[in-house]
């Protein structure tokens, strides 16, 4: 594989990662219910 491709390769791996991440710290944060529900209100109000 040329450097371009791993470089493309590691990126997307890294993307797939923070996005993940972002999910678990979200849910941890204000909870599944809150994050599967319509966005309509704030967090604090559903707590």
């Amino acid at each position: 594989m040329s450097a371009e491709t791993t470089a493309l390769g590691l990126a997307a791996l890294l993307q797939v990662a923070q996005i993940g991440l972002a999910a678990v710290s979200m849910n941890r944060d204000v909870g599944a219910s809150w994050n599967a529900s319509p966005a309509t209100t704030s967090p604090n109000s559903r707590r």
